[in-house]
């Protein structure tokens, strides 16, 4: 595996969409060089020849444009080119592209993961060795896991350490066979040291696929809860609505009453207005007048007896509405407490 500063040249229209998988390479001590256009990237190449070119075939982009102009001049026919895709149709224009005369190395349908776009990187033009400046600051979820990043920086170690046995072997050439078997020994012990790294790192990804999985589970229950709590709503918000409208049905009857107990009582002012002008003679016919008035009274006491009705009717729409405000705020305490669902 080769060793030293590896550059990357990134061909994408939009830069942002790509940052996280930069900061990934970076993190592998990659040199990513950044272009938005086919025109930028040949400018970035005729001045300096990168290990690697990432390009987009999306929008201004034009990555296969770039591929057949690299691999059709002599200088940069050899340097490998990813060709990446966000189209619905990114494996017909792949496939397409296959066919013609400078195809590009490999191709890789976006968005894809971290680690896959690194092992395309890496088979292609290796690990580079640590420059000795680590970035700070980069969380899980750009490297995939702590425990990964570990790895990687332990088969870098690795690989530096192969790097320097390697070295030394050539040197020793001269020192004794014994010698430069055991230098040999322990360099394939420490690409089994290296081999051992790898299958941790694949052991890790293969976790971290089972927690996407377990994510993606807990998020449909999520979507199960708000669904249940929107049913919910909607039910609360009906049964407002009919509450609403039999409090105005409430409402509208007890007015009807009260109309009905102002006319009783005007009927009864005009009753007695022409009873007062008549005093005088009333006096005069007294005795004939008590039938009349025992009539009278008569007549009151219903009148009073319909009022009373009237008043008790109206306390009894006064219990319903009592009533239904009750229900109102067990149905409050119903919304409350769906709403308490959605709390973590």
């Amino acid at each position: 595996m080769q060793s030293g500063p590896k550059t990357i040249l990134w061909v994408d229209p939009e830069a942002h969409r790509s940052g996280q998988l930069k900061s990934v390479l970076e993190e592998l001590f990659y040199q990513v060089r950044s272009a938005t256009s086919e025109k930028e990237a040949a400018q970035i190449v005729g001045h300096q020849t990168p290990d690697l070119v990432i390009a987009s075939m999306d929008g201004e982009a034009k990555g296969q444009d770039l591929c057949r102009r690299l691999k059709g001049h002599g200088p940069t026919q050899h340097v490998p080119v990813i060709l990446t895709s966000l189209s619905p149709d990114a494996e017909a224009l792949f496939s397409r592209h296959q066919k013609e005369k400078g195809k590009a190395d490999s191709y890789i349908k976006m968005p894809s993961p971290p680690e896959d776009v690194v092992d395309f990187v890496e088979r292609l033009i290796g690990l580079p060795a640590p420059n000795g400046h680590e970035k700070t600051g980069v969380s899980a979820s750009e490297t995939g896991t702590d425990e990964g990043s570990t790895l990687r920086k332990e088969i870098e170690a690795l690989q530096e350490q192969i790097h320097f046995y390697q070295k030394q072997l050539d040197q020793v050439s001269t020192t004794g066979e014994k010698e430069a078997r055991e230098m040999d020994q322990l360099l394939k012990d420490l690409q089994e040291d290296v081999e051992k790294a790898r299958k941790e790192k694949e052991d890790l990804r293969e976790e971290l696929r089972l927690l996407k999985a377990d994510l993606t589970k807990k998020d449909h229950e999520i979507n199960v809860k708000e669904q249940l709590i929107g049913n919910l709503r909607e039910e609360g918000e009906k049964e407002k609505v009919q509450l609403r409208q039999e409090l105005e049905e409430l409402r509208a009857a007890i007015n009807d009453k009260e109309e009905k107990h102002k006319r009783a009582q005007h009927a009864l002012r005009e009753y007695y207005k022409p009873k007062a002008t008549k005093v005088t003679r009333l006096e005069e016919e007294l005795e004939g007048a008590k039938g009349e008035l025992a009539a009278t009274k008569s007549e009151l006491k219903l009148i009073r007896e319909t009022a009373e009705n009237a008043v008790a009717e109206r306390e009894d729409l006064r219990e319903r509405l009592e009533a239904e405000r009750q229900r109102s705020k067990k149905l409050q305490k119903v919304l409350q407490d769906a709403t308490k669902l959605m709390e973590p």
